[in-house]
């Protein structure tokens, strides 16, 4: 494994001068998302108290392994939220991956392996992240797809290291899923956070701060 992926323990304190765009480049986290805030999630969006209790107790989150769940309807901020999540992570000094599911399976059976602009391997760096983010999970019935998913969080799963999953899919489609359900029940693991009451792509939030 690269030394890029060292484990240590996070900043207790996030330093936003880390959060350049080369450092958003190499997480290969959208120039769009990358200017969502916390502050400008309204106060009376329920998500918004547990996504910042998660924030300020980043560093024991990650030295433990638990993850997120993201799940809500289409436009309802997802990506949005998980990017606050992963600009907080990259602040305290953490390696971060974000990739969309689709994009993710695809690169991972391709003839040659992607590299990161780390020159990693891409499968090393989705495996050995301290925060990998996979955006919009949606599983079909093709069985190559899920295998390759499966693999990929059943190492991070054993390895302790978080996993940050958007998905437009509802409880019940995940938990049809028997090896999906078997991961994500676990609530030392993931914790499910429902993101709805804002449409980010018609009327995103736009009051100043920076977290």
């Amino acid at each position: 494994m690269s030394l890029w992926y060292e484990r240590f323990r996070l900043s207790d304190k996030p330093d936003l001068r880390i959060l350049t765009e080369e450092v958003r480049k190499r997480a290969w986290i959208g120039r769009k998302h990358w200017k969502a805030r916390l502050q400008r999630i309204p106060d009376n969006m329920i998500y918004k108290a547990t996504i910042k209790d998660y924030i300020d107790n980043m560093p024991d989150n990650e030295a433990q392994g638990k993850g997120l769940l993201l799940y809500g309807t289409l436009g309802g901020g997802k990506t949005s939220v998980a990017t606050i999540l992963l600009r907080n992570a990259l602040a305290r000094g953490a390696r971060v991956l974000s990739i969309r599911f689709t994009d993710m399976v695809d690169y991972l059976l391709e003839k040659y392996q992607r590299s990161l602009p780390n020159g990693a391997p891409l499968e090393e760096g989705l495996r050995n992240v301290n925060y990998l983010l996979i955006d919009d999970m949606e599983i079909d019935d093709a069985t190559w797809r899920e295998r390759k998913f499966e693999a990929i969080l059943r190492h991070r799963d054993a390895e302790g290291l978080p996993t940050i999953i958007s998905t437009n899919m509802t409880k019940k489609q995940i938990f049809d899923n028997d090896w999906l359900k078997s991961l994500l029940s676990n609530k030392e693991r993931y914790m499910g956070v429902r993101i709805d009451g804002i449409n980010w792509r018609s009327d995103p939030p736009s009051a100043p701060g920076d977290k």
